[in-house]
């Protein structure tokens, strides 16, 4: 579906990848407008999973993460909701179905038009997506240092800015069509007005419009004409090639003086796919010339790639963590391997491997073969080396000595941020925040907490999920299951860790009413191993005997273990303590050992030494003791 269509009153450009509303402009990425096309095209009918891999992803093998991305992608550009959706509705284990009527451009009385300036328009929440779907127990907060890698992970040094004389200025020069039958004009021209667009938007670059240039008489053109036509430092050249169903693009990055190739790239992709092809053709070349020239955001970060490859290791990295499979995580650790090793002066490249590496622990079954931890802590020393004091290596340093307990070192990188008080980095403040939950200090966690979010001026959501916690650690259960609603609501990659833990929420206060709604929220959205889990205790919620035997058999069927805490707080819930502390003896974790329903666990001798074999007595007598635990005359301690 080429020609332009309304929904409700937005108007879909699908030949632009956007939708506009007034002088509202939103882009779609071109799988995203494709699978908003498919769901037109059905005429308000359902359309199955299967139907849109087929329509969307022919002859590929894709996960449904990357559907369901697409899907939270559309709502949020439609300002849609999937608890209340006037969009596209979701019709659980079958599909999806668009909801407003479709009416061609063409057919429309009244017709909004874009208006101008329409590449001001808002990005998309790639990023945020991207860095949240593998938060899971125990790792509740490594997500919002992942966000914090993708979208901003530090605050680079301060550069003078460069004088004006340092502009660099670059002309695109026409695509040749070198098809056998030189029909592909039209795409030649199209990938050039798009080169064009796309790179004059760099900061630091000069591009002049589309040019018209003289050539040799073999076809090349003629450089020394066009610096002394246009006076441009660099040129842009390319290709474009028609064989059957493929198209071949070529695209080279020359210095005008030399003739020398900086840069160069070929693209090979069905030619049914031309709209993907033109954005990733064009998103490679904006990004190679903004790292070759030291122009634009990429390009001037002094902590950012030198090499081209590297960065596109990153990213295919990236996206291989949101596929969230044993597979994508080897492909993961191979890609940031390779960033690394061709770029070892890439500071955002090892927090990226820190972060995979931490998370490859609990991912990758051979951990005989690689020591994860290790890996992880030299990779963030690597960052320290090239950026020591910048606040996204320091809030990654805070999460791993986090997540393996190494408490003593996570006081010391925390002391690193000087006064808390003073502290206005808002991912650094949550994270260190988050760090005094798993210590004990459930107090002092909600004021770092509630300052954090306060500080943050995004909104985002994962804040609200993490400060929601400490709120029921401090006895304000209604005020964090109003956050977790809210944090559902804005966030769809986040739902099911949001209604996991909003069941323990409501198990706090034994509001069947609430712990009913988020058991059936966390049913519909939870893929790990839980959904089994939830289905047992929503059938025997009014049921203890029955619930606890299911809670046994659960716990004698489970495997990897990442439902133990939840088994834990559900079977204190109905008074079997003696499961709840076996639960959290297999699988010790600081975070939910302070849920107010584990306290008749926490006197329990084989719990105090679970504490002390995790090092946070040690810890405790180093840097002072939390809220649940006091030491005792006698050298012991006792918790409550």
């Amino acid at each position: 579906m080429l020609d332009d269509y309304h929904l409700g009153s937005w108007l879909v450009q699908p030949q632009r990848d956007c939708i506009v509303r007034g002088d509202e402009v939103v882009h779609l990425k071109p799988k995203v407008m494709a699978v908003l096309n498919c769901l037109a095209e059905s005429g308000g009918e359902v359309v199955t999973r299967e139907s849109l891999f087929e329509c969307v992803w022919p002859a590929q093998i894709v996960s449904d993460a990357t559907l369901t991305q697409c899907v939270s992608e559309l709502r949020h550009a439609f300002g849609d909701s999937a608890r209340e959706p006037s969009f596209i509705e979701t019709i659980p284990k079958v599909g999806f179905r668009l909801i407003p009527e479709v009416v061609a451009a063409s057919q429309a009385t009244e017709v909004e038009s874009p208006g101008p300036g329409v590449d001001g328009a808002r990005n998309s929440r790639r990023a945020t997506a991207r860095s949240l779907v593998f938060a899971a127990v125990g790792l509740l907060a490594i997500g919002a240092v992942a966000v914090a890698l993708r979208q901003s992970p530090t605050e680079p040094t301060p550069v003078a800015e460069p004088p004006a004389a340092a502009t660099t200025s670059l002309a695109v020069l026409p695509f040749a069509d070198v098809s056998p039958d030189h029909g592909q004009d039209w795409i030649a021209d199209s990938l050039g007005e798009q080169l064009i667009s796309r790179l004059s938007r760099l900061e630091g670059l000069e591009v002049p419009g589309k040019v018209a240039i003289h050539t040799l008489e073999d076809g090349r053109p003629d450089l020394a004409a066009v610096a002394g036509d246009l006076g441009v430092d660099f040129v842009v050249e390319g290709s474009v090639f028609r064989l059957e169903h493929d198209l071949r693009v070529n695209t080279r990055l020359v210095e005008v003086a030399t003739g020398d190739i900086w840069w160069s790239d070929e693209w090979t992709r069905p030619l049914e796919n031309f709209l993907e092809i033109q954005e990733l053709i064009t998103e490679g070349v904006a990004v190679a010339l903004s790292i070759r020239l030291d122009v634009g955001d990429i390009g001037r970060d002094p902590l950012g790639p030198s090499d081209v490859e590297a960065f596109w290791s990153v990213d295919r990295a990236i996206s291989a963590v949101v596929a969230d499979t044993r597979e994508s995580w080897l492909e993961a650790v191979r890609e940031i391997d390779n960033a690394v090793e061709r770029d070892p002066t890439y500071m955002k490249a090892w927090l990226w491997a820190s972060f995979i590496y931490t998370m490859a622990a609990r991912k990758i079954d051979d951990i005989a073969h690689r020591d994860w931890s290790a890996l992880s802590e030299n990779a963030l020393d690597r960052a320290l080396q090239l950026a020591p004091g910048q606040p996204g290596v320091l809030t990654m340093l805070i999460s791993h000595f986090k997540h393996w307990n190494q408490f003593d070192a996570l006081e010391r990188a925390i002391s690193q941020a000087g006064p808390l008080n003073s502290v206005d980095d808002p991912l650094l403040l949550f994270q260190i925040g988050v760090s005094r939950i798993h210590t004990g200090s459930s107090n002092e966690a909600l004021d770092l907490l509630e300052r954090a979010r306060l500080l943050d001026q995004s909104g985002f959501a994962h804040f609200k999920r993490m400060l929601a916690w400490a709120r029921m650690l401090n006895g304000r259960t209604d005020e964090a299951l109003s956050l977790y609603d809210a944090a559902w609501d804005q966030d769809d990659v986040l739902r099911a860790d949001c209604s996991n833990e909003a069941v323990l929420v409501a198990l706090a206060d034994g509001d069947q009413g609430a712990v009913g709604k988020w058991l059936i929220r966390a049913r519909e959205s939870t893929e790990l191993g839980y959904s089994s889990l939830h289905r047992a205790m929503a059938e025997h919620l009014e049921h203890p005997p029955a619930a606890r035997a299911e809670l046994h058999a659960l716990f004698e069927q489970s495997r990897e273990h990442l439902e133990d805490g939840f088994i834990a707080v559900w079977a204190a819930y109905f008074g079997d303590n003696e499961l709840a502390l076996e639960a959290t003896l297999r699988t010790p974790n600081s975070w939910w050992i302070w849920h107010p329903l584990m306290a008749p666990v926490r006197n329990r001798p084989a719990f105090k030494d679970m504490l002390v074999e995790l090092g946070l007595v040690d810890y405790w007598k180093t840097y002072g003791w939390g809220d649940y635990c006091r030491p005792e005359e006698s050298g012991s301690f006792v918790c409550r």
